[in-house]
């Protein structure tokens, strides 16, 4: 199964590719506006994202199911599917924003990719569903409590023998005081491309910035004192801010 999937991975970086070049020739278009080309150049970036996730899902799938416990490879391998599919449909919102000529152009192109993409994740749903499943009734069938993913230290609260623990941050971000007084000023500070979770906690209060958290930025989780306490604020949207697109309007991205 994972042969068929990497071989429609394949074909699926084939369109993008094309993708590619086809925005990379309308970017000299003449007489272009400029909110137009920076809508493509972020397709373009949005487009390398998306060969890079692919290369990773290849990559899991040719180690599938030897490194990592099946639920993880799942929750994994259909989050990065998901992330490309969420990549086309914003390329696609910043360029009809910009230019509704551009937006026909590039759209059945974009949308024959996006597709292809649904059917990888589709694809990569359905095979760890079945594996997934195969295991827990395999567990069962052998009289084990836990199924195989769930770590030894769920298995611990699950079963009352240790008490729950308050996740700890690495870095603390604080209104007016403190190391990290800035979300971005945290995000700028964590590690490049870590492997393990790195927890960020944002204190009550409201932070006006735009926070951009990088792809080499891997691994970061934020946490706030509650949903009405700590805020995050911004005030860039294509309507009334000069040369802003899409993209890069979102206050988090």
């Amino acid at each position: 199964m994972t042969d068929v999937i990497e071989f429609t991975i394949n074909k699926t970086k084939d369109a993008i590719e094309a993708n590619v070049h086809t925005i990379t020739d309308l970017t000299t278009t003449s007489n272009l506006a400029q909110r137009a080309k920076m809508a493509l150049l972020e397709c373009l970036d949005m487009e390398a994202a998306n060969l890079e996730q692919l290369d990773t899902v290849i990559q899991y799938l040719r180690e599938y199911p030897t490194k990592k416990n099946l639920r993880q490879y799942a929750d994994d391998l259909k989050t990065l599917m998901s992330t490309t599919m969420t990549n086309k449909e914003t390329c696609l919102d910043g360029v009809s924003d910009a230019s509704k000529g551009l937006h026909q152009l590039i759209i059945q192109d974009y949308e024959h990719g996006r597709k292809m993409c649904s059917n990888v994740l589709a694809m990569i749903k359905n095979m760890t569903d079945t594996d997934i499943g195969n295991k827990q009734k395999d567990e069962v069938t052998k009289g084990k409590m836990w199924p195989e993913w769930l770590s030894a230290g769920n298995r611990k609260l699950l079963s009352g023998k240790v008490s729950p623990r308050v996740l700890i941050p690495n870095v603390t971000v604080s209104v007016g005081k403190g190391k990290f007084r800035t979300v971005m000023a945290a995000v700028d500070a964590a590690p490049n491309k870590s492997t393990s979770r790195y927890v960020i906690r944002i204190t009550a209060g409201t932070y006006k910035e735009h926070v951009h958290i990088p792809r080499f930025k891997s691994n970061i989780m934020f946490i706030g004192d509650g949903i009405d306490k700590t805020i995050i604020t911004g005030d860039k949207n294509v309507g009334n801010s000069k040369g802003t697109t899409t993209t890069k309007s979102a206050t988090v991205g």
